[in-house]
């Protein structure tokens, strides 16, 4: 019985596959043109163009417009559709960009994010997205803010203090949960964003200095954080509401002190 005559891009393909699997092609490197291809394997355009589809279709590379085939993690989520009036690089808005950024985050994790898997995710050029963000840190800021954004808090804050502190907790635990990446995000950055402010206002009957404040927010901040990185473990939730109840207990109690009899700061 005669074997069947393989298919002309078999090879190509399986040749492509295993230089990418090996490391010898990394994200970011454009695949050889559909010609070069064709003429080193003696085989039709054709041929070396569905050895190319076939790759993308198995999440292996992405088609980038006026770059060509370009090799993508098998992880990487797929371009994000441009609207109409996007489809050229000048017409980007950061929004766009930001989803993109954090869709990468989700599934690779925030150590993936860079401005060239970012562009790769959108399928556009690398250099268009340095009008939107000059820096990786800028970048990574943003979408903090736009991750926070997602759980505004209301206004005004509920009455008591207990009430207020649970509030901004559990809004920020949530945030951190929708988006483990944010626990590996620069420390302290929360600061910048809404829930900050949110909770100087909150607090404002208690008549607290700036530099009170600052560390009561803190506090809190890293106390959420310290969370957010052991998201996996089996006890993380049952754990976060005793450490918060304990941490709320005393920050009332501090704060229904009368400021003469409050410990001085060291």
């Amino acid at each position: 019985m005669s074997r069947a005559t393989p298919r002309p891009e078999a090879k190509i393909e399986a040749d492509l596959r295993r230089s990418i699997e090996r490391g010898e092609l990394m994200a970011g490197d454009r695949l050889p043109g559909a010609r070069a291809l064709a003429l080193h394997y003696g085989v039709p355009l054709a041929a070396a163009n569905e050895a190319r589809r076939s790759l993308e279709r198995l999440g292996l590379v992405v088609t980038v417009p006026r770059v060509g085939a370009v090799v993508t993690s098998r992880g990487l989520p797929p371009p994000i559709p441009a609207p109409a009036e996007a489809a050229h690089p000048s017409a980007l808005r950061r929004p766009e960009m930001l989803r993109a950024a954090i869709r990468v985050a989700e599934v690779q994790g925030l150590a993936a994010v860079s401005m060239r898997s970012v562009a790769l995710a959108m399928g556009v050029p690398v250099l268009s997205l340095y009008r939107l963000a000059r820096t990786r840190e800028e970048l990574v800021l943003a979408m903090m803010a736009a991750v926070f954004a997602e759980r505004p808090l209301p206004k005004p804050a509920p009455s008591g203090t207990r009430a207020r502190l649970e509030l901004v907790l559990h809004a920020e635990w949530d945030v951190y949960r929708r988006h483990p990446w944010l626990g590996r995000a620069p420390a302290g950055d929360t600061r910048l964003f809404g829930h900050a402010e949110w909770l100087h206002r909150a607090l404002r009957d208690h008549a607290l200095d700036a530099s009170t404040l600052l560390q009561i927010e803190l506090t809190l901040s890293s106390f959420v954080r310290g969370f957010a990185l052991r998201l996996d473990a089996a006890d993380v939730e049952s754990s976060f509401a005793f450490g918060m109840a304990r941490l709320i207990d005393g920050l009332v109690a501090f704060l229904e002190t009368p400021h003469d009899r409050r410990p001085p700061r060291s």
